[in-house]
């Protein structure tokens, strides 16, 4: 699941230690991070990852409970400096090696399996961020996403609410 905070910070998390181990391993050996196999088996188990690349290292030694929103979220500021696009990358990367009936994929084809994406993000979400994630998803051909926001109703007074009361009032009657 990828989330957009109100400050436009982008954070990943994953359900299956196995493919974020897969995903971290191939992200360490394509950007030279230098991370050891302790630190990769600790990020897998941290809740959300939420700092850019280079700063994954020290990331991993943090405990669970130390995670709060002064992280500062995976870059995702522009084409020139969007990381998520290797992150989803080596998503994709991940589930066509991985297989099996438990992927984390959608898709039935069998050699074509795409990474089963949730976006999260609500009104107050910035768009030019949002905009950046969908290029992200994009660039790496996985164009089929579910979107998930903060649910709302609708303001007292407004036109739809004045619909929806007026259809409700007729429904009873």
């Amino acid at each position: 699941m990828i989330s957009l905070n109100k400050d436009g910070k982008a954070f990943l998390n994953c359900d299956r230690q196995d493919l974020m181990g897969t995903v971290l391993d191939d992200l360490n050996s394509q950007n030279n991070l230098g991370l050891t196999p302790g630190e990769i088996n600790k990020l897998v188990k941290l809740p959300l990852i939420g700092v850019g690349l280079q700063d994954l290292k020290s990331y991993s030694q943090y405990q669970p409970n130390q995670i709060n929103e002064q992280l500062s979220g995976i870059p995702i500021q522009d084409s020139a400096n969007n990381q998520l696009t290797l992150w989803m990358k080596a998503f994709v990367n991940a589930v066509g090696s991985i297989g099996g009936d438990d992927t984390g994929a959608s898709g039935d084809d069998g050699g074509n399996k795409e990474p089963t994406v949730i976006l999260k993000g609500d009104n107050l979400s910035k768009f030019p961020q949002f905009k950046n994630v969908i290029a992200a998803l994009t660039e790496n051909n996985i164009l089929k996403f579910q979107m998930v926001t903060n649910p709302e109703g609708v303001p007292t007074g407004s036109e739809l609410w004045k619909k929806a009361q007026s259809e409700q009032s007729t429904v009873s009657n």
